[in-house]
């Protein structure tokens, strides 16, 4: 599998899967907001909790971009970004031993989390971007979303078990990004540097983001818009239909992530057959996924095969927007690219998706987390269509498939 990546590369290939399966490390949080919300914080209603947890991904959104400025004025390299950024979230789970009796502690742990993500998510992003050609990009940019679903799976069964010992023992899981901190010093590559003459040349030279990187950044922010309610509802939906405790919503977590897990193996594969009809395809299968939770909300095995699918929706989805948005950025501007795709889109999406959903479908039927997993897999079915119609007026402009 890994002979299309140069043998020179693949310490780093590996030591960047090694970053990628922290990348979502609400997954060992979004077990607990059930139990959070009724013995913790109890004078907290069900989204102010919810928006709590989801805040690291509006704050990735603001260390994002800053991150981009930093490298972009040459004030910071990428590989500093990304080694502070994973130990600022391994020391969010120190941070967790100690201060966890007040409600503006979880608030502090979201901002730790949030800084943290937003630098090294996308300097990892752009360093992958930058260091793989075409080919090697194809086949990374898959098994990246395969490696970020089996952190998913880790991070939410690990962190539901400790969850059932102390509320908030998901962000005691944090502490597992030490030694990958540690890893990345050793085995990310430093920028190149540049002279002051080059460094005006690399400014004249340095091109505008295409427009397609605004159109896979829109499609991200989407789909991260719908798939997060998943994860942010499963422990209550579970909990109403009296289907287990914060373990159950784990191991139905990570049943979600064993679906991204499945696919992005594959991912290489059905992206040279399928390009970016890979998109409606994804939001085809949450349409599928959520109508399942909605018809057998009662049957724990159904709701493990419809996350499982869920799951499978994202593999085809985020990777082949960055993917298809690689081909179109080069090193002057991808770290600028990585930001919107890898923090602003998902960000935005994963920080708005219970302020949404939550708040409208709260409005319509209250407390039905089957009504909100259906109203949700409306919405994704009519965003299927519309990209299934728009992919085929912009399939005109592709290049040709190269000859089997």
């Amino acid at each position: 599998m890994f002979k299309s990546v140069a043998k020179s590369k693949r310490l780093l290939m590996w030591t960047l899967f090694l970053i990628f399966m922290f990348q979502m490390p609400h997954f060992a949080l979004s077990s607990g907001i059930d139990t959070i919300q009724k013995h913790v914080f109890t004078d907290r209603s069900l989204s102010a909790i919810q928006t709590v947890i989801s805040l690291p991904n509006l704050l990735s959104v603001v260390a994002g971009v800053l991150s981009s400025i930093l490298v972009g004025g040459r004030l910071a390299t990428k590989k500093s970004l990304a080694v502070t950024g994973l130990f600022i979230v391994a020391v969010t789970g120190l941070l967790a031993l100690v201060l966890h009796t007040q409600f503006w502690q979880l608030i502090l742990f979201s901002v730790f989390i949030g800084l943290g993500l937003g630098f090294f998510v996308p300097a990892s992003q752009s360093i992958m971007l930058d260091s793989f050609d075409e080919k090697e990009r194809q086949l990374v940019s898959g098994l990246q979303f395969s490696f970020i679903n089996f952190g998913g799976i880790l991070m939410s069964v690990a962190g539901g078990l400790l969850i059932t010992l102390v509320w908030y023992g998901g962000y005691i899981m944090l502490l597992v990004m030490l030694p990958v901190a540690v890893l990345s010093i050793v085995a990310l590559p430093r920028d190149k540097g540049l002279s002051n003459g080059g460094r005006r040349a690399e400014t004249a030279r340095r091109s505008k983001l295409p427009a397609d990187v605004f159109y896979y950044s829109v499609t991200l922010f989407l789909f991260t818009l719908m798939f997060n309610v998943t994860m942010s509802n499963l422990p209550t939906h579970l909990e109403s239909h009296h289907l287990g405790n914060a373990g159950t919503a784990g191991v139905a977590i990570a049943a979600t992530m064993a679906g991204g897990v499945f696919s992005g193996i594959f991912f290489d594969r059905l992206s040279a057959r399928l390009r970016d009809y890979m998109i409606p395809a994804a939001f085809l299968l949450l349409f599928a996924g959520f109508t399942m939770l909605n018809l057998f909300d009662a049957s724990l095995p159904v709701i493990f095969v419809a996350v499982f699918l869920i799951g499978i929706s994202s593999s085809l989805c985020l990777p082949q927007c960055i993917f298809s948005s690689s081909n179109v950025v080069d090193p002057t501007n991808s770290a600028l690219a990585a930001t919107f795709l890898s923090c602003v889109a998902p960000g935005s999406g994963g920080f708005l998706s219970p302020v949404v959903f939550t708040n409208i479908t709260q409005a319509l039927v209250r407390d039905s987390t089957s009504f909100r997993y259906q109203f949700v897999g409306l919405v994704a079915l009519m965003a299927g269509v519309i990209y299934l119609f728009n992919t085929r007026r912009r399939e005109k402009r592709w290049p040709a498939k190269p000859a089997q």
